[in-house]
């Protein structure tokens, strides 16, 4: 196989190994005859197997799946740090709507048949929990009875805390799918 170059086309699989056995198979089966049915009618089948062991390349699935979140989030991240009073929460649907059809993009490249919850949807719902959590943190800040110590110290928090996640959710996927 790797001397047809099989795998030249697909090209973000690489082969890892091959391997070939042969074994044979027993069966009782009278093959739906009447006659046969008191008799003893094994049947030895003689069967030729191959295994062929397939790796995917991950930097190449990661960069060309993940980069565009990767972007939006180092942006939200980014607004993170800009003074409160210069957000706004039409900066947050900025990075929402463009998010939005990244993630319908991937979904609608999987295979049909596919419809659980993949890893990358998780990054997806950890970025939406963010900018969710911004808004949340932004509208609680803009209260009108709450001391202006209260919103730096939630800010401050939110400031140290998002990342955080979201570094540590990055590290877990590199630990976790290596």
């Amino acid at each position: 196989l790797k001397e047809g170059d099989v795998f030249t086309s697909v090209t973000d699989w690489e082969m890892e190994d091959v391997k070939y056995f042969q074994n044979t198979i027993n069966n009782n089966s009278t093959l739906g005859k009447p006659e046969l049915f008191q008799s003893d009618s094994n049947i030895n089948y003689s069967q030729f197997n191959a295994v062929i062991d397939i790796r995917r390349k991950v930097i190449n699935f990661v960069i060309k799946n993940t980069l565009p979140l990767g972007i939006f989030t180092t942006i939200g991240i980014i607004m993170l740090f800009l003074p409160l009073h210069r957000f706004d929460v039409g900066q947050m649907l900025g990075l929402i709507i463009p998010t939005v059809f990244v993630q319908m993009n991937l979904d609608n490249s999987l295979p049909e048949g596919i419809g659980y919850t993949t890893v990358l949807d998780y990054a997806f719902y950890l970025f939406y929990s963010f900018i969710v959590a911004k808004v949340l943190i932004f509208t609680i800040c803009h209260a009108q009875h709450i001391k202006e110590e209260t919103i730096k110290t939630i800010y401050g928090k939110f400031r140290m805390i998002a990342p955080s996640v979201i570094i540590l959710f990055i590290l877990g996927f590199a630990w976790r799918y290596d």
